[in-house]
């Protein structure tokens, strides 16, 4: 008769023959387990003798990840210093540890090599190698799973259209500059994954645009494709293993923009390649350095500089005019206009071409329009260079009030405060940030700065529906400009682009600045001026106010 196995009690003895052993009974090689032993106990210490030697992952941070490494974590003084101290250790540690470099390349390796993926999360790989990010859901903007609601498309028309009517109430001349991202130029190297679903982003406030007959927009796609015939094997209009266009695309799309201005900004022809001679180099848009692999990825890089005589431009130069530390472009070249550039990283490449059109060409790398810097520049035309992935996390700002002194009669006519002020012989209480020195004296608080050290302002909220002045008054050193930046969702909560620039003057002084819709809870960050020295914030405060 035959039993199974589940038919046998669990006490009774084993059939005879048997050589099962009860689990605990199993013979012992104390060879085997002093061998794991030791390799556990090598897995633990090599780390730290490694980075004891000095062989830690600081260097490679700084010279292949390209970032500033985690700093120390400072001695805790209070409560709330304690409360930070344990992630601040652990993220100083974590970029150091012994091996770091060694365990990361080896992650990398795998990954690419083995399994075809990206090691980097917001670094996609697309078709031939080609490489793309999806910062900020770039790609999914571009092959339409993100689209535009029609408030949102609404607001920014109206928000371009007062910009425009306002500028030309003082004679100024405006243009949108729509530039395309790499992904809408090189639709058949985008990764599967993320091919076309339905309208961009791009699409669609090119749409809504079209309804403002006098808005002049300026959408560079089509140059930029027609350009592409000319590509060869280590030749685009865009850097395949970057985000940005070659110097080959800057001029292009710079002859687009001149070409596509009022005719009185035409006052010369746009450069082209013949006036040009490449010269190749090295380090320039690549995202596979993040990688820590090298050799997979290749691309050619060159920029071009001028063949022959042109007008002279110098960045950074001066005619007897302030410039408030912005870069400046001077020609001497005469009969030309004067022009006010807001652009982001993509104005980098294309600065040096669209400068000869001009007889003075100020640029701020910003993404909200600055009146105050208008009205004190007086350009005779504002260009917005706006790239289509800032679409997927840019707000547009809803400014109702312009001038400036007609946000100081708002500011003072309102009732309605969000941020008081501190008061005569009180200080304002800000934090610095990244070692800032801040001090408190009986005028207020004094901010020590190279240029480049920012505080943050008290907190306080606001919401998309109000129209916000904040009123600042500050004593400054020299003529510059101070940046408002406005907390963003992510790593880096404060961005360059993110930012309102004022300019302001040597000596004491109340600025008054639209704030924009907020896009993150958080405190307004501020970097009190772009020359080194001393500054003080007497009072700040903000009100809401009526347009």
């Amino acid at each position: 008769m035959e039993h199974d196995a589940e038919s046998r009690s669990p006490h009774a003895a084993p059939p005879a023959g048997s050589t099962d052993l009860p689990p605990d009974s199993s013979p012992r090689r104390p060879g085997v387990e002093w061998l794991l032993i030791v390799a556990f106990a090598a897995c633990i210490i090599t780390p730290l003798v490694v980075q004891a030697t000095g062989l830690g992952g600081e260097d490679v941070i700084a010279s292949r990840e390209r970032r500033v490494p985690a700093p120390p974590p400072k001695l805790p003084r209070n409560l709330e210093s304690w409360a930070k101290f344990p992630r601040a250790t652990e993220d100083w540690y974590a970029e150091r540890f012994g091996l770091r470099n060694q365990l990361l390349t080896a992650q990398h390796w795998m990954k690419l090599e083995l399994f075809d993926e990206t090691p980097v999360e917001r670094v996609v790989i697309g078709r031939d190698d080609w490489l793309f990010t999806n910062s900020s859901d770039a790609l999914d903007c571009n092959r339409g799973t993100r689209p535009f609601t029609a408030e949102q498309l609404r607001d920014w028309r109206e928000s371009l259209k007062a910009r425009r009517d306002w500028l030309a109430s003082k004679g100024i001349d405006y243009a949108l500059v729509l530039v395309p991202g790499k992904a809408a130029v090189y639709t058949e190297q985008v990764p599967r994954q993320y091919e076309r679903r339905g309208p961009s982003r791009r699409e669609q406030f090119l749409e809504e645009l079209r309804q403002e007959d006098d808005l002049l927009v300026v959408d560079l796609l089509p140059a930029l494709q027609a350009e592409r015939d000319d590509d060869t094997a280590d030749d685009h209009v865009y850097y395949p293993l970057g985000m940005h266009w070659t110097a080959r695309g800057a001029l292009v799309a710079n002859a687009a923009i001149v070409q596509a201005l009022p005719p009185r900004h035409q006052g010369r022809p746009p450069a082209t390649r013949e006036d040009m001679e490449k010269r190749y180099s090295t380090g320039g848009d690549d995202f596979s350095h993040q990688f820590l692999v090298s050799g997979r990825f290749q691309q050619g890089e060159y920029y071009f500089v001028p063949a022959g005589q042109i007008p002279s431009h110098v960045a950074g130069g001066s005619n007897g005019e302030p410039d408030f530390d912005l870069p400046t472009w001077i020609s001497s070249e005469t009969g030309l206009t004067r022009a006010l550039v807001v652009r982001d990283s993509f104005g980098n490449m294309i600065m040096p071409f669209l400068a000869q059109q001009f007889s003075r060409l100020n640029e701020v790398t910003s993404l909200n329009f600055s009146p105050a810097l208008v009205e004190e520049l007086h350009p005779d035309v504002v260009i917005e260079l706006f790239v289509d992935h800032t679409l997927g996390y840019h707000l547009p700002q809803q400014q109702r009030v312009f001038d400036r002194e007609a946000l100081r009669e708002a500011f003072e006519a309102s009732q309605e405060v969000l941020l008081a002020p501190v008061g005569e012989g009180d200080a304002p209480e800000l934090v610095g940030l990244r070692g800032t020195q801040v001090g408190k004296t009986k005028r207020g608080t004094r901010i020590a700065t190279d240029g480049s050290g920012s505080v943050t302002l008290p907190p306080f909220t606001w919401t998309a529906d109000q129209d916000v002045v904040l009123a600042l008054d500050i004593s400054a050193p020299a003529p510059t400009f101070l940046s408002l930046y406005y907390p963003l969702e992510g790593v880096n909560a404060y961005r360059e682009k993110q930012a309102t620039d004022v300019p302001i003057h040597p000596g004491r002084q109340t600025i008054y600045v639209a704030l924009p819709p907020p896009v993150a809870p958080g405190p307004i960050a501020l970097l009190p001026g772009r020359t080194g020295g001393d500054y003080m914030i007497h009072d700040v405060e903000a009100r809401v106010v009526t347009p």
